[in-house]
């Protein structure tokens, strides 16, 4: 019997509608994306045993649409006979190398780098130097479309995830921070006003509430205070002397009685932690302590020595972290009165590691210094508007200053970066690109400082506002939405004199929180106060990124790879030096080095002193044709 008209058509229609949705289940097909996607190699083919040789490769998303996984590298031609690529387990139908640098559960998103991956080769016995540095690698990039507007959702989804994260999991909401923060605003004037009061921040009570931390001189200023203000509970703390900032001055103050501690120590003092609710995982591996007043190799860590080299005061203090402007141009942050001379220096003046006041007051300009001083935060400001201030007050907010980078070379002579993107090895490593924007009490936090070296802590109250004495001129100071921190486990405190301009970073995932710059008195479990700034304010002051190393990575352990790469390694990669003895900088075909660099590298980055290998990804492989 026939099907009635309208049910052959609604057959039809439902057959059509379950293709569409199998067509749209099925993943993007794999394209060639060659032109999209650069090849970095990150150094020259060197011999790492006898017939064998290794290089490193990366992939750089050029564009402004993500790329998604998996996504193979295929090597056609090494340009030297003889020269092979092993290692590899895929080829091609034509049986050529293939190799997965991203899985298929991942994307390279715009502007991204994929870590850098060793290929090995084969060499013929008797290869010389010059036969090996003329390798070129013909290549081809195989890939699928990415997330329309990766990065964009990516973001997107970051920011949900920050919105609530200072009171995710608390008996408050954010809007109740929200009132209890604008009350302390405009009780503080009057609090202000009674004997040996000096400051309030917002903290929690032993139930986990909220409650407004009032600072004293001494304890006998609580009798004047109210037990409640509003529906806040107050806490008193007494600090006698109050809060101090400014550097280290002519001694070194190394914390523990001059021992780094080991792992099994730092655990051990993380089991005996008696703090309910803020209690401390396991530390991460460590390998031998490191003392950070001495010199280091360049790039230099973060979190050690140093100092403004054109002062008078025989002093130190701590790099903070290394950044990027927009072009990606490399500086570093440290405290204003650390680097920017209490506020009173010159832009230019050279900054030294170490600091003089770890260098028997010596500054050494001509072998210490890592790059000069490019903005810094002058103090006693006065700012009459804004959502956070009284119209009128004098006031400080930010305590900071820019080093723009210096190059310099490394022990093995490669031209690098003087300071690097991560700390001693027996820190935290490298901190996250990607900055904490709101503070939460109680959150478990780290750091890495000249004097106290690695410590751990919590976030004990957050927008504070103190006066703080010495950090200009030895005159007082209001401060305002700083946070204060306590220290976990056996240490005594988060910071110490000398720790200024350390970074402070999440405990779990390294996401910067603040910049240390002050500290004092004696709090809960006798426990020094650590005052932080706020790093996503610093950072909108300069208009600079966290740099996490992704986009420039520096290798100081080996001679296999370059100084920069990156963005600047693209260039520099393709630099053919006839002349290895001189920085001319010309290539193979007499081009100016600046001709080939990105605009914001001009006169910064010179070629290394190895030849590097040049990449062709002009290959005839088709797409398709990977298994």
């Amino acid at each position: 019997m026939p099907r009635p008209a309208w049910k052959f058509a609604l057959l039809s229609a439902l057959a059509a509608w379950s293709a569409d949705i199998a067509v749209a289940a099925r993943p993007a097909p794999v394209k060639d994306f060659s032109r999209q996607v650069e090849v970095v190699v990150g150094g020259r083919l060197r011999e790492t045993a006898k017939g064998q040789g290794e290089l490193t490769v990366a992939l750089w998303n050029k564009t402004d649409s993500a790329v998604a996984g998996p996504i193979f590298l295929v090597i056609e031609e090494t340009g030297i006979a003889n020269v092979q690529v092993g290692s590899h387990t895929v080829e091609t139908s034509k049986g050529k190398p293939v190799f997965e640098l991203l899985p298929a559960d991942q994307e390279l998103l715009p502007g991204g780098m994929t870590t850098s991956f060793p290929l090995a080769f084969s060499l013929p016995e008797g290869l010389t130097q010059d036969e090996a540095n003329r390798l070129q690698l013909v290549t081809k990039v195989f890939g699928r479309q990415g997330t329309p507007d990766a990065a964009k959702m990516a973001r997107e989804k970051q920011a949900r995830e920050d919105a609530d994260f200072a009171t995710r999991g608390k008996s408050y909401n954010q809007a109740d921070l929200d009132a209890a923060i604008a009350l302390q605003r405009q009780v503080t004037p009057d609090l202000l006003k009674k004997p040996d009061v000096f400051g309030t921040g917002i903290t929690e009570d032993a139930k986990g509430n909220l409650a407004l931390r009032v600072y004293t001189e001494t304890r006998a200023a609580a009798k004047s205070l109210p037990g409640t203000v509003g529906n806040l509970t107050v806490d008193v703390e007494p600090i006698p002397g109050g809060f101090k900032g400014g550097p280290a001055q002519n001694s070194v103050t190394f914390a523990r009685g001059g021992q780094a501690q080991s792992k099994r120590t730092r655990d051990q003092g993380a089991a005996a932690s008696t703090k309910s609710g803020v209690r401390a995982s396991a530390s991460p591996s460590l390998v031998t302590p490191v003392d950070p007043t001495q010199r280091f190799e360049r790039p230099v860590p973060i979190g050690v020595s140093t100092f403004n080299a054109d002062t008078a005061t025989c002093a130190t203090g701590t790099i903070g972290v290394r950044v990027k402007d927009p072009g990606g141009k490399l500086y570093a942050l440290s405290n204003s009165h650390v680097w920017g001379d209490m506020g009173l220096a010159t832009v230019g003046q050279l900054i030294v590691q170490p600091g003089q006041g770890d260098n028997n007051c010596l500054a050494q300009e001509d072998v210490n210094t890592i790059g000069i001083l490019a903005d810094f935060t002058a103090f006693q400001n006065s700012i009459t508007t804004g959502p956070f201030f009284r119209p009128g007050l004098t006031f400080n907010f930010i305590d900071a200053a820019l080093m723009e980078v210096s190059n310099s070379t490394n022990d093995v002579g490669d031209i690098v970066p003087a300071v690097g993107f991560a700390t001693p090895t027996d820190g935290y490593g490298a901190p996250s690109s990607r900055v904490l924007p709101n503070n939460r009490i109680n959150l478990q936090v780290q750091k890495y400082g000249r004097t106290t070296g690695y410590t751990r802590g919590y976030t004990s109250v957050v927008n504070t506002m103190v006066t703080i004495a010495g950090a200009a001129q030895n005159e007082d100071t209001e401060w305002f939405r700083v946070d204060e921190f306590l220290a976990l486990d056996q240490y005594p405190s988060l910071g110490a004199p000398g720790d200024s301009g350390s970074l402070i970073v999440t405990l779990e995932d390294k996401r910067p929180v603040a910049l240390l710059f002050a500290g004092g008195g004696a709090g809960p479990l006798l426990k020094t106060q650590t005052l932080g700034l706020g790093i996503a304010a610093v950072l909108s002051r300069f208009n600079v990124t966290i740099d996490d190393g992704a986009d420039t990575d520096v290798h100081v352990g080996g001679t296999s790879r370059i100084g920069l790469t990156g963005r600047s390694a693209i260039a520099m990669g393709n630099i053919a030096r006839r002349d290895l003895g001189d920085f001319i900088g010309t290539d193979s075909t007499g081009l100016i080095v600046n001709e080939l660099l990105p605009p914001y590298l001009h006169d910064r980055v010179k070629p290394n002193r190895r030849p590097l290998i040049p990449v062709n990804n002009a290959s005839g492989i088709p797409p398709g044709t990977l298994p």
